[in-house]
């Protein structure tokens, strides 16, 4: 079971990692909240990979105390596995707080993306 309201409320902010790299440097992150890793793997094209079903269950458990409010979302890695997280993401809410690495300024930017239909 998920985190109650209160206890999101005052637990602090997170970064979710769609896909760890070893290769890169995730440290500059960690100015945001604490750092998590959603998976190392990636999809297979085998239609019936029992270790696509286990990406998505790790995803599914990972994101179950997602905060929208609070937390954000660093995508990195295979585009599918970033598709898939925003798929689970919008099961939860409508607002995602993204950090975008800028290349030229070698931080971490916010971008707040909304999809409510106005």
């Amino acid at each position: 079971m998920g985190m109650s309201i209160e206890d999101r409320a005052m637990s602090q902010p997170k970064v979710f990692i769609t896909q760890e790299n070893p290769n890169l440097n995730y440290s500059p992150a960690e100015q945001f909240g604490d750092v998590h890793f959603l998976t190392r793997g990636d999809f297979s094209p085998i239609k019936n990979s029992l270790n696509n079903e286990f990406i998505v269950d790790e995803l599914r458990k990972k994101l179950k105390d997602y905060n929208p409010a609070t937390d954000y979302l660093v995508v990195s890695g295979s585009p599918v596995v970033s598709a898939v997280v925003f798929m689970l993401i919008r099961e939860i809410t409508q607002v995602v707080r993204i950090l975008r690495w800028s290349n030229r300024d070698q931080v971490y930017q916010p971008l707040f993306i909304s999809i409510v239909q106005r």
